[in-house]
């Protein structure tokens, strides 16, 4: 009886261990042979409320697509309530204008489409560097000392370009911790050393401040991320995501993402050096932290050219001036469905 037992918990045993093992390998394979190609239709909506206690007009609405660049490209579908007028006003940024007055605790609902296509490719690589890929700006303080001594305490005794790099990307990776929601707008990247936590902005800013402070180019990235998925119909909803390009000298331009990884029981996987079809930008630079409806205006900085990191943003005018509508969260929603066409079918 016994022998019976032990040997049933043997097999018991094989066939568990032969499960993990087939989950594991599955799970590597399917993140170490990403889809090369992906094409989404994509459908955000927004909904704020009236919280005065007068009529509000809505003046604007600046609606902001993911930018179209040799990796990526997306374009404008469609826009709920009809009677808006669209005006495009840069790199597949819109004003919508012709908003009906909003009575008082009332709510006000937008949604627009857009269709996206992503695409593997290298030729993002050979992007020119900048002067501003090496300066200090708001909010990514790489002329500040503790910075740069961090910075430089990382990559001391290291003489490859490309270990100089993995290694600020590993400490922020490993070091910072996630800190979930947080309740201040600040992406501060010296914020984010001294305090050893932050969300994915305070972590792609610190990739940036720490890469610059030692000289080498580096960029904050701003866009969505969608799950990858073989199937050719796939429903979900995506997510706002910081991640980086930092510039390896002698190869160009490198993807980074000190925030996420994929782990499974004993597997980790980080996402560095290739970027996947699940993630496609709207902005480059913290001057473009624009992720909220809770904002008057466009930040004055913000070029045509560069986009906007979050996907809209109001202006509201009333007799006492410009009001803010609040956001209401729990009914704003973005998801995306995956289609089966072509790069060129744009």
């Amino acid at each position: 009886m016994k022998k019976i037992l032990k040997r049933t918990l043997i097999v018991f045993a094989s066939i568990v261990a032969t499960f993990i093992v087939v989950i594991v390998v599955g799970a590597w394979w399917e993140l170490s042979h990403p889809p090369e190609y992906g094409a989404y239709n994509v459908e955000q909506k927004i909904v704020v409320f009236n919280p005065a206690d007068s009529a509000l007009t809505p003046q604007e609405l600046y609606i902001q697509i993911p930018l179209n660049n040799v990796r990526q490209k997306a374009q404008l579908q469609d826009i709920k309530p009809e009677s808006l007028d669209v005006v495009t006003a840069g790199n597949n940024r819109f004003k919508v204008r012709g908003f009906e007055s909003v009575a008082p605790g009332e709510e006000l609902e937008v949604v627009y489409s857009y269709k996206l296509k992503i695409r593997k490719t290298d030729k993002w690589r050979d992007q020119v560097v900048v002067s501003s890929d090496l300066l200090p700006e708001p909010e990514i303080e790489s002329d500040n000392a503790m910075i740069r001594e961090t910075a430089e305490g990382i990559v001391s005794g290291i003489d490859n370009p490309r270990e100089k790099v993995r290694a600020l990307f590993k400490y922020v990776f490993n070091e910072i911790d996630y800190a979930g929601i947080i309740s201040s707008s600040s992406r501060s990247a010296l914020e984010c050393l001294k305090n050893k936590s932050g969300v994915c902005g305070h972590k792609a800013n610190l990739l940036t401040a720490l890469c610059r402070s030692v000289g080498i180019p580096a960029r904050s990235i701003y866009g969505i991320t969608l799950p990858i998925s073989e199937k050719e119909r796939f429903q979900y909803s995506i997510t706002s995501h910081g991640w980086n390009e930092v510039f390896i000298e002698g190869e160009g331009w490198y993807f980074a993402d000190p925030t996420n990884q994929f782990k499974l029981f004993f597997l980790s996987i980080l996402y560095w050096d290739e970027y996947a079809i699940n993630r496609a930008c709207f902005g480059i630079g913290t001057n473009l932290s624009v992720f909220s409806t809770e904002i008057a205006n466009l930040p004055p900085t913000v070029q045509p050219d560069q986009g906007m990191s979050g996907p809209s943003c109001f202006l509201f005018t009333s007799p006492k001036g410009s009001v803010t509508f609040h956001t209401i969260f729990n009914k704003c929603r973005s998801k995306a469905v995956r289609i089966d066409e072509e790069w060129e079918d744009m």
